[in-house]
């Protein structure tokens, strides 16, 4: 449960934000693979509207879609082509928090 709970890990990482009432609330959580599918903007790089998310990285971003296989699969988006992958760890996946 420790390392669930860690800062590091995105479950750990989103209860801080919502402990932290970042923007005044409390009620952040782990986009859909459908959700950050819909901001890929595939005519820009990182395959995301720059101008709306300034900063993100052309790399893999965890969702709270679960993957098949393990309980440690989930689907995540990746902003270097702006497509998604389901099927293996991956531990250096980034987060984007949505409410």
């Amino acid at each position: 449960q420790a390392e669930v709970d860690a800062i590091t890990n995105s479950i750990g990482f989103k209860n801080a934000v919502n402990a932290s009432k970042l923007c005044g609330s409390g009620a952040w959580r782990l986009p859909t693979k459908d959700e950050l599918l819909g901001i890929v903007k595939t005519s820009e790089y990182p395959t995301i509207d720059n101008a709306w998310f300034p900063n993100t990285v052309d790399s893999f971003y965890w969702t709270s879609s679960p993957g098949a296989g393990y309980a440690y699969n989930a689907w995540v988006v990746v902003f270097y082509d702006g497509f998604a992958g389901s099927g293996g760890r991956v531990d250096y996946s980034l987060v984007r928090l949505v409410r």
